[in-house]
C-alpha cells in the first residue's frame, strides 16, 4: 500500500460488505484509514478510523479489510486521547 492513494475507494468488511469509502490515510502517530460511512448498526453517520494493518487486500475501486462489520462498529472513537485503546482493540480482534 506504501505510495499507493487508495482515497475515494469502497471499503468492504471480510464477508464483503461494503462499510464506507476511504476519505483520508493518516499517519501520525499511526497509520490510520479515515473511512467515511452513512452508519453502522443504527450508529450515526461521520468518519471511523481503521489501522492499515486491518487492510487485507487492495483492488482499484475496492479495499478489503481483515475484520467484520461487528468489530468495526465496536471500535473506540478516535482522538488524541484514544489512539492507544483503538490500535489495541484493533489487535486484540485480529482474525
Amino acid at each position: 500500500m506504501d505510495g499507493l492513494d487508495i482515497r475515494g475507494r469502497e471499503v468492504l468488511d471480510n464477508e464483503g460488505r461494503e462499510i464506507g469509502r476511504i476519505d483520508d490515510v493518516l499517519t501520525d502517530p499511526a497509520r490510520l484509514l479515515r473511512v467515511e460511512h452513512d452508519g453502522l448498526f443504527g450508529v450515526g453517520a461521520g468518519p471511523l478510523y481503521i489501522p492499515a494493518d486491518c487492510v487485507e487486500s487492495v483492488t482499484d475501486e475496492q479495499v478489503r479489510l481483515d475484520r467484520t462489520r461487528v468489530q468495526i462498529a465496536g471500535a473506540a472513537a478516535y482522538g488524541p486521547d484514544t489512539i492507544d485503546e483503538l490500535l489495541e482493540y484493533y489487535r486484540s480482534v485480529a482474525q
